[in-house]
């Protein structure tokens, strides 16, 4: 089941970075840099997940989407706020478990509030759900959903960053 924020209401209850990755390219391709996001162009992602293996399984699925580009990936709260404003996502998606919930919730309110992102969290843990739209989340999806449900709450996300968060909604 996927969460999302929506303009009707307040919220219903329901590692490490590699290198290269915060480049745009050219001569400096390699060492962290300052981005401006386009106006328009692909949904800028930030990955955020402890486990290694998910985060590479992510960034090579949404790699094939059209419409969207990981910017940077991280493997703990410290390093995704250091990815976050050197490459100014417009969607980060969140693991809550950073390496506990209370770590992985003030991220994703840190995120959502400091830099203006909007934050898909994932968790294994579904009761998690209402706490990281509490915290400022657009959406929650439970880390076992389909992928296009995780790339559908992405796109989703990226159209309600580009409005501004207004309430929380149930799909």
């Amino acid at each position: 089941m996927a969460r999302f924020r929506s303009p009707t209401g307040p919220s219903f209850a329901s590692g490490e970075f590699s290198s290269g990755e915060f480049s745009s390219g050219g001569p400096a391709a390699g060492r962290p840099t300052a981005v401006t996001p386009p106006a328009r162009g692909p949904i800028r992602v930030l990955l955020v997940d402890g486990d290694a293996r998910v985060r590479s399984a992510l960034r090579q699925t949404i790699t094939l989407e059209i419409d969207m580009a990981v910017v940077a990936n991280a493997g703990s709260a410290d390093h995704a706020r250091i990815a976050a404003e050197l490459t100014l996502p417009s969607v980060a998606l969140v693991e809550l478990l950073l390496p506990d919930a209370v770590t992985g919730l003030a991220l994703v309110h840190g995120l959502a509030t400091r830099l203006g992102c909007a934050v898909v969290a994932m968790s294994m843990r579904g009761g998690l759900g209402a706490a990281a739209l509490d915290a400022g989340a657009v959406a929650f999806v439970d880390k076992g959903i389909h992928i296009e449900a995780v790339l559908d709450a992405i796109r989703a996300a990226s159209l309600q960053h580009d409005r501004g968060p207004e309430g929380d909604h149930v799909i």
